[in-house]
Formats: C-alpha cells, sequence, structure tokens
C-alpha cells in the first residue's frame, strides 16, 4: 500500500493545540494504517531559530508532502494556516480542511464553509465542518473515560474518508521549473 505524508496546519500556541494535534495526527495514522503519515509544523525544534528560519523550515515541510489538512477552528482563521493554505493550493497539493468550532465564522452565505470564502471552492479539496460540542457529548454518554481517544478517533475516521476522496492514485509531482520559481517567491533557498 502507498502511504502519503500529510503535512498537518492549524494552531500550535497553546497545550491544547499541540496535544489535540498530536492525538488527532497519531489516530489519523494508525486508523488508516499507515496510509496517511502526519506530519506536524510543531515537531520543528525551533530553539535558536530566526523566525525567518522557522518560516522556511514550515514551508519546507509543507513542500515535502504529499497533502495538507487545514485545521479552520477559531473565531478567525490562523494567520500563518492561511499562508500555508494559500501555499499549498499554489503546489497544487490535494487538501482536506475540517472545522470543529461550533461558532459561526466566515463572510460566506448560510450553508457554505464557515471561513472566509477566500479559501474554498479549490479543485483537490474536501471540507469538513461539525459541532464539536455535539461530538464531545454523545462520546460523554458512551463512556467518560475514553471521551477523548473516541471523539479524536471518530474524528480521524472523517477526515480519512476526505483524503480517500481527494487523494490520487500517486502522489502528484510539481513541474520543476514552476517548483524554482514558487520557491523563489516565498523567499525558499533553492533545492
Amino acid at each position: 500500500m502507498k502511504s502519503f505524508k500529510i503535512f498537518f496546519a492549524g494552531e500550535l500556541f497553546d497545550h491544547k493545540h499541540l496535544t489535540g494535534n498530536l492525538l488527532l495526527a497519531e489516530k489519523i495514522n494508525m486508523l488508516s494504517e499507515g496510509k496517511y503519515k502526519c506530519a506536524l509544523p510543531q515537531d520543528i525544534d525551533a530553539d535558536g531559530l530566526s523566525s525567518n528560519e522557522i518560516r522556511v523550515k514550515d514551508l519546507e515541510l509543507l513542500i515535502s508532502c504529499d497533502a495538507v489538512l487545514f485545521n479552520f477552528d477559531g473565531a478567525d482563521l490562523d494567520s500563518g494556516t492561511v499562508l500555508e493554505f494559500t501555499a499549498a493550493k499554489a503546489l497544487r497539493k490535494p487538501a482536506v480542511l475540517f472545522r470543529t468550532d461550533m461558532r459561526a465564522a466566515g463572510d460566506q452565505q448560510a450553508g457554505c464553509d464557515q471561513w472566509n470564502l477566500m479559501c474554498s471552492g479549490y479543485p483537490q479539496t474536501a471540507t469538513l465542518s461539525l459541532n464539536a460540542m455535539a461530538l464531545y457529548h454523545k462520546h460523554l454518554k458512551q463512556n467518560p473515560q475514553t471521551l477523548l481517544q473516541s471523539m479524536h478517533e471518530e474524528l480521524a475516521g472523517m477526515l480519512i474518508s476526505k483524503f480517500d476522496e481527494v487523494m490520487p492514485g500517486t502522489p502528484h509531482t510539481v513541474d520543476p521549473d514552476y517548483l524554482a520559481r514558487l520557491r523563489e517567491s516565498l523567499g525558499l533557498p533553492p533545492c
């Protein structure tokens, strides 16, 4: 079975973000039986690095991945995540965008994605929106002791299904000249 490296983009600024990202990434890896292996930007060791060096390492990791998972939770989208989304779509990477935040957000019509309309409607992109509070209470009623694991397993299963929709049979390749121009425009060193 072919495995795909997935860049997992989202907020990573507090313990809930960090541990939640890690747990969901592990569940995706496990439940997909290694088909989808998440790479977390939060695992980049940023000690002693300048802001520019951190940005370069983040974008290098994104470029090295076959597809991207975007966590679009929050009252407003995380600006770094939006930059990563823009770069991923410029690289023509398959993507899954998900939102578990029950608060309404975005500037789209009723019944549309609950985030900024500039992040919607791209090819090879699937979306998943659900109410985390409802999912929480569903798993709380079933078994409070295993809530954290079971809730993340259910979400991971839904995300795996979305990746199955958008992923080609084999990883895509980007024209080397196009990639070189894109790297230059992002301020990245040449390969």
